[in-house]
């Protein structure tokens, strides 16, 4: 909490600025006991890691194969070590080595958009440093998250196709000749930042898995389920991974029944993130502007239904 920024709500908007549908933050917090915060993910990481032992951690290991054995796993790294353990989870992200291996044809599928990030200092712009906003126009869509320490968050998404090497290449000039028409204050955002800070990655997820736990193996994460980002819910449904998990171990009579118990608490809940975020995707990036029109018309209901 300390490096947090506690949002009151979420507006989505139409690129002239009117608001389409809101979610209220503070209505979940005196629900469920707990706020909506924004939250730097090297802060999140810095605040995980402080709370470890020291000398938990150990970097610059590739794990590049395993081979799984009736009483442990033992683990190939790119440096030729070789470690022999009871189980592993299994949190290497999309990419995932152990998916790979232990779901064949599990590989990530492009969403159809492409996203530019960054991070820049809230300095003149001026913004609710208490909402956070996704605006959809026909172009695009934009997001700006406040953070703590007077900080913006803020990603742009555009229709493309996979890895196209043009689009690729765009900078800020670019952004801001595709978002130039949007509400204040995204261009101000474009033009604030500079072209070091920019991150580009075209948008991926994977189509739900059956399986997370395979014997003294558990998926957790991206790897086991690997969301686009319309709900926000990628490193959310990544730390109730880790929190389920903990207490199956807490309360299992071994790993591998642990193990499948956590699979069969995730699987659905998980899977249905995958499915109504991809959902959202493809609805907030409509170009045609009279299934627009529709869509804005019926944004909550479509929000409910998904």
């Amino acid at each position: 909490m300390e490096h947090s920024k506690v949002l009151r709500k979420m507006i989505i908007m139409s690129d002239k600025g009117k608001p389409l549908t809101e979610t209220d933050s503070l209505m979940v917090s005196e629900r469920f006991g707990t706020d909506n915060v924004t939250i730097h993910r090297a802060d999140l990481l810095l605040a995980l890691r402080n709370a470890l032992k020291p000398g938990t951690i150990v970097l610059n290991k590739r794990c590049v194969d395993f081979v799984q054995e009736q009483n442990g796993v033992t683990l190939s790294f790119e440096d030729g070590e070789t470690i022999s353990s009871d189980a592993v989870v299994a949190a290497d992200g999309i990419n995932s080595i152990f998916r790979r291996k232990l779901v064949p044809g599990s590989t990530p599928r492009y969403a159809g958009y492409t996203c530019w990030r960054a991070v820049i200092p809230v300095n003149d712009i001026v913004i609710d440093d208490l909402v956070a906003t996704k605006t959809w126009g026909p172009s695009g869509r934009f997001g700006i998250v406040p953070l703590a320490g007077g900080k913006i968050y803020w990603f742009a998404c555009v229709k493309a196709k996979a890895r196209d090497s043009r689009i690729a290449k765009y900078g800020i000039i670019d952004l801001l000749s595709i978002f130039h028409d949007f509400h204040r204050p995204i261009p101000q955002i474009i033009q604030a930042t500079d072209q070091e800070s920019l991150i580009h990655n075209d948008i991926l997820d994977i189509k739900p898995i059956q399986h997370y736990a395979f014997g003294r193996i558990a998926l957790l994460g991206d790897a086991a389920h690997a969301t686009t980002p319309n709900l926000g819910q990628g490193a959310g449904q990544t730390m109730e991974d880790a929190y389920v998990l903990a207490r199956c171990l807490e309360t299992a009579g071994d790993l591998v029944m642990a193990f499948k118990e956590y699979e069969r608490t995730r699987l659905g809940r998980t899977r249905k993130i995958i499915k109504m975020s991809n959902q959202i995707g493809r609805i907030a990036q409509l170009e045609n502007k009279a299934l627009i029109l529709l869509r804005n018309f019926e944004i909550k209901f479509l929000l409910q239904r998904t």
